[in-house]
């Protein structure tokens, strides 16, 4: 299935209600599904290459290395010595290189005003928030004040949640929440893929 149908208000709906057991599992499984490479971007790379190296005849100098992991970066001379494991059949490697860049993803962090708000706050676990569908924390604070959070709740709505492509939906659905009515629209067509049973 293509990634498009997860990033969707009507995915996060069907995945919120889940159990947690179940939500937990769907992400692992569709991890690579928004940490992954899209197949518009492995179609662009593929007529990249296929011009450079079948139409211009350049030399092939590019390799792609997928299921590996780079386990020791040592100085080699000028450049660089990598060593890497391969996941599927564990098999080691090493690749000399001239440059390396490090694209380590990211580390979510509290707020610095968090952490005195933390005892009022609920949590799944350790590191992980309550999250309303409204994308407000669950909390034992006051009633009438709410705690919003963006791109907190990816193990209470999902691997959609992040995403740019939602967006400007998050955001109505927040400010439709704090106005208390309805400013924007936020009614769909029913959804071509039902999520959820009796949906």
């Amino acid at each position: 299935m293509a990634a498009s149908p997860y990033f969707t208000p009507e995915y996060i709906s069907g995945f919120s209600g889940l159990e947690e057991d179940i939500r937990h599992q769907l992400l692992d499984e569709q991890k690579m599904t928004s940490d992954g490479i899209t197949a518009d971007s492995l179609l662009t790379i593929y007529r990249e290459l296929y011009h450079r190296f079948e139409v211009l005849r350049k030399p092939r100098n590019i390799r792609l290395l997928p299921s590996r992991s780079v386990t020791t970066l040592e100085s080699s001379g000028p450049g660089w010595k990598l060593l890497m494991e391969h996941h599927l059949d564990q098999g080691r490697e090493s690749l000399e290189s001239d440059v390396v860049i490090f694209a380590t993803g990211y580390r979510s962090a509290l707020p610095q005003i968090l952490p005195s708000l933390m005892p009022l706050i609920t949590m799944h676990d350790k590191n992980t928030f309550k999250v309303r569908d409204d994308f407000t924390l669950e909390w034992s604070g006051p009633k009438e004040n709410n705690i919003f959070v963006v791109n907190a709740s990816m193990q209470t709505h999902g691997i959609a949640e992040p995403q740019l492509s939602l967006m400007a939906w998050r955001s109505a659905r927040i400010l439709n929440r704090v106005m208390g009515r309805d400013l924007f629209d936020l009614s769909m067509p029913p959804a071509l893929i039902q999520w959820r049973s009796g949906t």
